[in-house]
């Protein structure tokens, strides 16, 4: 069920720069539906959009609702919670496991449990001119991290991307620019 999990928040976070809580599902469900097939109910009513979803013996609930703007999502798999955030707002938690520079915008918070390990996510939005800065802190965060980080940097005509990958210390991180924003998604798994 880790797939459907992790298709669930990727398309959440990739969703939460618009649209509403029934785009953010429909992509969920398309998303779901391309990987595993498993997509068996999809339900609009109440200002909610639930996706019923069966990968084998594991059913999950996929929650979806909108209120003053921000999403609130919940995964349910075989009745246990095992993901919940918000999309679109929100606020970075004091004990977020991995350090976020101050003066972006919150897109959203997202957490999953799953086989005893915890993924945190977190979107965070900042003006294109701190490309360098942002970088930066994070290639200065992981250098002090152990094991080894996977760096790459791209830098084409109007899309910049890097990403930091250590899979010792659980951590995936990845700064986009296109236009006028730098996307900044970080995310931290623990045991």
């Amino acid at each position: 069920m880790r797939r459907i999990t992790l298709i669930a928040v990727l398309a959440v976070v990739v969703s939460a720069c618009g649209g509403i809580a029934r785009n953010v599902a429909e992509n969920v469900a398309e998303r779901v539906a391309e990987e595993s097939g498993g997509v068996t109910d999809v339900d609009t009513g109440d200002g909610e959009v639930t996706v019923e979803v069966q990968d084998g013996e594991t059913e999950a609930t996929i929650v979806a609702g909108e209120e003053d703007g921000e999403f609130t999502v919940e995964i349910r798999e075989d009745g246990e919670t095992t993901g919940s955030g918000i999309i679109g707002g929100g606020d970075i938690p004091d004990d977020f496991p991995i350090p976020i520079p101050d003066g972006g915008d919150v897109r959203g918070v997202f957490q999953t449990t799953e086989n005893g390990e915890t993924t945190t996510v977190a979107s965070v939005t900042y003006p294109a001119d701190r490309w360098d800065e942002i970088v930066e802190f994070f290639q200065n965060w992981v250098d002090g991290l152990p094991g080894d980080t996977l760096t790459a940097v791209r830098d084409a005509e109007g899309f910049k991307n890097a990403s930091f990958y250590n899979e010792d210390a659980g951590i995936a991180i990845d700064i986009s620019s296109a236009g006028d924003t730098i996307t900044v998604t970080v995310a931290k798994t623990e045991s």
